[in-house]
């Protein structure tokens, strides 16, 4: 089984730490709403069953871009996507009200982003992007 970690890598390659940013003490590179939307779904891929999980991360997708990151978009594709966001521990996890600033899951975005460095990935082309998906939606592990 994959590590929650090696989805969401894919995602943070060009975010960096920054201990001066008051929510995620990281920078995403499209805002601080990446960063909420990258914590809302690396809390939903722990906590969830990676079928419940894709299907939340496809949703976010449909709303499109200005949306990610959004409370209210989160909690209502957890309810589209079967997860009951304050009983499965994604909601402990990345805030019960959806910001995606709760402590675990800015914890969690804080190791995609040193795991991705300490792996050296700088870039990950789409077609490797859509195999390293895909492993991790039926369960292998995914190769580096």
């Amino acid at each position: 089984m994959c590590s929650v970690l090696q989805f969401i890598l894919l995602t943070t390659l060009h975010h960096r730490i920054n201990s001066s940013e008051p929510n995620f003490g990281v920078t995403c590179l499209h805002g601080r709403d990446e960063c909420a939307g990258n914590v809302q779904q690396l809390c939903t891929a722990k906590y969830s069953p990676s079928s419940n999980w894709w299907e939340f991360v496809q949703c976010l997708n449909y709303q499109g871009r200005d949306k990610i990151g959004s409370p209210e978009v989160a909690l209502n594709c957890a309810r589209a996507a079967g997860i009951d966001w304050e009983t499965s521990g994604s909601g402990q996890c990345a805030g019960l009200d959806g910001s995606g600033k709760g402590l675990e899951g800015v914890q969690l975005l804080r190791e995609s982003i040193m795991m991705s460095r300490q792996l050296g990935i700088e870039q990950v082309t789409t077609d490797v992007n859509r195999a390293i998906i895909a492993d991790v939606f039926v369960g292998r592990a995914a190769r580096f």
